[in-house]
């Protein structure tokens, strides 16, 4: 029997009942009919019976299909039946004379339900519309809880449907997969199913509790607990299935399944053959002696919360010895940067000229809205905005904080680079180098996002990279939420840049365990651990995104061994980086946790009001910390739920944030978002793959920072402090989009896909943008300007007052009200890089019977013997600024000055109205005399 017959044996089955014959005479025949239609080169409908009946046992399915391509009517094929059967066999030998089997066949008719391609084409389209119905619909009934349920119901029937279209596009992996089924495969799908079920039965207590008021503590810890319980159980019992499954198959099989990557330094210590202390290379001794001799060196050196400069130069040496000494390859930054070289060598316009246009497009999108009325949105600072700016001139002045405590404890990163962009010529301390440093930053973000699909496509899916790269890129450059952290304008802005070089190393680290990897997500941590506080809550994400690779990729305890090392190195390097900071954490462990604390206990558990009304802060016991969050749990658990819903139902209600209840993500995000999320679920359960598992995960555990606001339940949730999930979030809602346009383009409909991936692309960018513009640029500025002060308006008249010369800058008086004005950032919009210091305010606030207005004398005298700018000039005029509603200020001044005069500047908000009283000249004389009479230490 020849090599082709034994591929496709046949039956030893009589063909007549006449003849008897053998086994070998049939194969014989059969085999010289097919040898002389291969010879001849006959057409299908020239063969003779007896090649007919051989090439139908060879291939009775395609034989049969051909021999209907012949015979069909000629009204049901679009050419005729010589043309037909030509095409067929024209360089073909006779088996395989038959049309391919696929829906396009010239011989067949389009079945649309029987059309697989069709079919999952269908479920896309259907998916994408029904999310998109479901987003938009969230976003206009959110009163109505039976709305809210049916469009959060059409939410969950697009996520099964776009499932079942990524089944179906893997039908040959999963029919093979269930072909190759052993006796342990049905058993344990009933097992993992009961699990499953146990563990959404608890997912629904929790979610239940999120819905009772925060009063009813009892009950919800009723609920908590048992939920808890369910998922920590069924995590458990998942464990051991795992165990008891694959022990039962390893005595059925007794085989070891490789790994899926091999180390390099294994397979080099296997040909080395050579003890472990022999294969260390010295120059790595030296490497890492000296980089912690260096890192003592900055740790004694760092006391005192200063950071000097030759400190600093030691720190960055002490971070490049180290990791040049732990990385498996001591040259590989300059093979990378070679093999960089190479790439843009081999550019070429024609071939890449539509992803450099489409680059250029996008950036000048994101550069466009974050740009835009930059000088006028947002308009006002904060007292963030003057404390940030303030510490800028500490900078400025010498000073070299490793930690900034003031105003809640604050990271020191954007202060030295505020700092450094001021000393730009024209630029300044001020708000607007303040805004257009958080926009340089924010703009630096979108490069990387290409950079972040194309990691986590991986090489192997080089075109998916690039179009789920792109994708991100611009939704990035559009999110609303995006360029709500961004106009900001303050350190939250560095948040989603250092989480998105995290996220690329991660990414490659889980997929690949390399330790180079590894060391480059630590020292990304350590230095994003300078940037934003709720960057502390990044490292609980990785050691649950290394944990869950293990758990999917090693399958032996070695490739759990090695994760673990690799985990200890990147925890290594991020400790190496992070060394002054927790010097400081160390030596001032109140003030490095103040903040967290505050937001998780509450000010009164970690601070004591003293009987003079003085606030000093605390050590709370551990016993004191547990009691508090305890009953904090009811709120905790309202906290999640709004932070979940934050993304699709209503958004941050801070107005300093953005437009109040605006969701964080688009309409067309949104609905993306659902869909990245089966997404994510599909290709981890055909691939394994870590990198797309953990993405939902971090998600959620990037949301804890504005959950975990449980002292302020008002503060969530919060585009700031979720901000560590803005790129996960929309690398989520970018992942359905780039499979989709990618299976289009490459599926047998290349036209048709290539069109509608394209339109479909179009309608979701262009969606995003239209939509952030309308709402920050058209509601932004309103809700903006109620919420804020004027400090810019009374800024420009102080700053034209000096610059006429009319009156000094210490001439100039705030008389302070409640809850109003902060004299610094009115000193600030004047153009004075410092504090000014003529915010007049009462010493004692708790002394009922005297006013802010009773210590101007006492300002005007310091203000006499001052020696700097903001000295005190009898001989020009005096200018006081005060409240509208300020009745007593105006009173007394008039009464002391009855030759001054009040000029009122109205406004359309209460808030924004204000009297300047301007006083003539009194000359020195006149000063003494009144300051004689009103300050009792002159006389």
């Amino acid at each position: 029997m020849s090599e082709h017959d034994a591929d496709n044996p046949i039956e030893s089955t009589d063909l007549s009942s006449d003849d008897q014959i053998t086994e070998d005479s049939l194969e014989a025949r059969i085999e010289y009919a097919v040898a002389e239609a291969r010879a001849n080169d006959l057409p299908f409908d020239e063969l003779t019976l007896s090649q007919l009946i051989a090439t139908f046992m060879q291939a009775p399915r395609r034989t049969w299909g051909t021999f209907l391509s012949v015979v069909r009517p000629r009204w049901m094929a679009p050419q005729s039946q010589e043309q037909a059967a030509t095409s067929a066999t024209a360089s073909e030998p006779a088996a395989e004379f038959v049309a391919p089997e696929s829906p396009a066949s010239p011989g067949r008719r389009r079945n649309l339900i029987g059309d697989r391609t069709m079919l999952q084409m269908g479920l896309y389209i259907v998916a994408i519309m029904l999310s998109w119905w479901a987003s938009a619909s969230l976003r206009t009934v959110v009163t109505e809880e039976s709305c809210a349920a049916f469009s959060i119901g059409l939410m969950v029937l697009a996520f099964f449907l776009w499932l079942a279209a990524m089944a179906i596009g893997s039908r040959n992996s999963l029919r093979e997969w269930w072909e190759g089924r052993d006796g342990w495969l049905v058993p344990e799908l009933v097992a993992r199913a009961i699990v499953v079920l146990t563990a959404l039965i608890g997912l629904s207590f929790l979610f239940d509790s999120m819905d009772e008021p925060v009063n009813e503590v009892d009950r919800i810890l009723n609920m908590v607990g048992p939920g808890l319980a369910l998922l920590i159980g069924a995590g458990l019992v998942w464990l051991v299935l795992d165990a008891v499954f694959a022990r039962l198959r390893w005595g059925a099989t007794k085989l070891k399944r490789a790994s899926d990557v091999e180390d390099p330094d294994d397979t080099e210590d296997d040909v080395l053959n050579l003890p472990w202390y022999m294969r260390i290379h010295p120059a790595r001794v030296l490497l890492l002696f000296g980089g912690i001799s260096f890192s003592g060196l900055v740790w004694f050196d760092t006391d005192a919360n200063s950071f000097q400069t030759v400190t600093f130069y030691l720190w960055l040496a002490s971070i490049i010895m180290i990791a040049l000494a732990i990385t498996p390859d001591m040259l590989g930054i300059w093979r990378w940067f070679r093999r960089l070289m190479a790439d843009f060598g081999q550019f070429h316009w024609r071939r890449h000229g539509p992803a450099v246009l489409a680059f250029i497009v996008i950036m000048v999108v994101g550069v466009h809205l974050r740009l835009q009325d930059l000088h006028e949105l947002p308009s006002e600072m904060t007292s963030d905005h003057v404390e940030l700016v303030l510490d800028a001139v500490k900078v400025l002045n010498g000073e070299r904080d490793i930690f900034f405590a003031n105003n809640g404890g604050r990271e020191p990163v954007q202060m030295y680079l505020m700092a450094l962009l001021s000393m730009v010529p024209g630029l300044g301390i001020n708000h607007d180098t303040l805004k257009l440093l958080a926009a340089l930053e924010s703009i630096l973000t979108i490069p990387l996002m290409l950079w972040l699909g194309r990691e986590l496509a991986g090489p192997e899916r080089r075109r998916l990279g690039w179009y789920l790269g792109f994708i991100l890129a611009a939704l990035l450059a559009t999110s609303y939420w995006h360029l709500t952290v961004t106009r900001l304008a303050l350190r939250i802005v560095l948040m989603p840049l250092q989480m998105s070089l995290i996220l690329i190393f991660l990414v490659r680290a889980v997929r690949y365990n390399h330790r180079a990897d590894y060391i480059l997500a630590g020292i990304m941590l350590g230095f994003g651990l300078y940037m934003y506080q709720a960057m502390r809550m990044v490292p609980v994400a990785i050691v649950l995104a290394v944990l869950l690779a293990a758990y999917l990729r090693g399958h032996t305890l070695r490739d759990w061994f090695h994760y673990g090392v690799n985990l200890v190195v990147l925890a290594l390097m991020a400790l190496i980086v992070f060394l002054p900071m927790l010097h400081y954490s160390v030596e001032q462990p109140e003030q490095f946790w103040r903040r967290t604390a505050g937001r998780l206990l509450g000010d009164d558990v970690i601070q004591e009001v003293a009987e003079d009304g003085s606030i000093t802060s605390r050590d709370p016991s551990l016993v004191e910390r547990v009691d508090a969050f305890s009953k904090n749990v009811p709120q905790l658990m309202s906290n999640m739920r709004n932070a979940l819903m934050m993304f699709q139902i209503r958004g941050d209600g801070a107005w300093i944030n953005g437009v109040p209840g605006t969701q964080a993500l688009s309409t067309h995000a949104g609905a993306l978002f659902v869909l990245g999320l089966a997404a994510c679920l599909a290709l981890t359960l055909r691939t394994r793959d870590p990198a797309y598992a953990m993405l939902p995960m971090i998600v959620l555990i990037m949301l804890l920072p504005s959950a975990l606001s449980i002292a302020f339940p008002n503060e969530n949730p919060s585009n700031t402090r979720a901000s560590g999930a803005l790129p996960v979030a929309l690398l989520i809602s970018a992942l359905p989009l780039g499979l989709f346009i990618d299976w289009a383009i490459h599926s047998q409909m290349k036209r048709i896909g290539l069109v509608l991936s394209a339109v479909v692309t179009v309608l979701v960018v262009s969606g995003s943008y239209f939509e952030t513009h309308d709402v920050y640029f058209g509601q932004m500025p309103q809700s903006y300007e109620i919420s804020t002060f004027n400090y810019s308006e009374v800024g420009q008249i102080m700053y034209g007052l000096a610059l006429s010369g009319d009156v000094p800058y210490g001439n100039m008086f705030m008389i302070a009200s409640p809850h109003w004005w902060d004299h610094r950032a009115v000193g600030l919009e004047a153009g004075i890089e410092g504090i000014w210091p003529n915010g007049v305010y009462d010493y004692d606030g708790n002394d009922d019977l005297t006013r802010s207005i009773d210590y101007l004398p006492y300002f005007i005298r310091d203000g006499l013997i001052r020696g700097n700018q903001f000295v005190f000039d009898p001989n020009s005029n005096i200018e006081v600024f005060y409240n509208v509603s300020d009745e007593v200020t105006a009173t007394q001044l008039q009464e002391w000055f009855p030759q001054g005069h009040a000029t009122f500047y109205d406004s359309p908000h209460e808030r924004r109205k204000f009297y300047r009283f301007t006083i003539p000249a009194l000359g020195l004389e006149a000063v003494n005399e009144f300051l004689a009479d009103k300050v009792p230490e002159i006389n």
